[in-house]
């Protein structure tokens, strides 16, 4: 499973008196901090898939949308709660592209986006690839 996805830069917190609302954007451990609750409300977004390979004559297709579970109480440990970062799938370089990695917050998993269709040759009217499946499959 691939475990390359997430963002480069800061963490964003935004915090109220009721409320703590926390990004993460790696691969590894979540542990809460100063936090007594032991559920919290959990979205995860798998990878999004690559595009296939095509030219200008013929067009190739695009990747599919990783997916997304959004789940209320979810149990957070107070040592140590998995975390993956799916990665979007690579373009194809000379066919279909492949499909995004999974994301992971504890129980919860998100499936990557299905790579997208490619041409079979580089000439007009080549083969056309159907997209792969995935979280959304991707297009043809």
């Amino acid at each position: 499973m691939a475990q390359n996805g997430g963002i480069i830069g800061p963490v964003k917190c935004v915090s109220t008196p009721t409320t703590k609302n926390t990004t993460v954007t790696a691969t590894g451990c979540f542990t809460r901090h100063n936090c007594t609750v032991s559920s919290a409300n959990v979205l995860v977004i798998g990878g999004g898939g690559g595009s296939g390979h095509g030219n200008s004559d013929s067009p190739a297709g695009a990747g599919g949308a990783g997916g997304y579970r959004f789940n209320t109480c979810i149990s957070i440990s107070a040592n140590c709660s998995p975390v993956v970062i799916g990665g979007g799938g690579s373009g194809g370089t000379t066919r279909d592209g492949s499909t995004g990695s999974n994301s992971v917050f504890g129980p919860l998993t998100s499936n990557g986006g299905g790579g997208g269709g490619g041409i079979g040759c580089q000439s007009p009217g080549g083969s056309r690839n159907a997209g792969l499946p995935g979280a959304s499959g991707g297009g043809g």
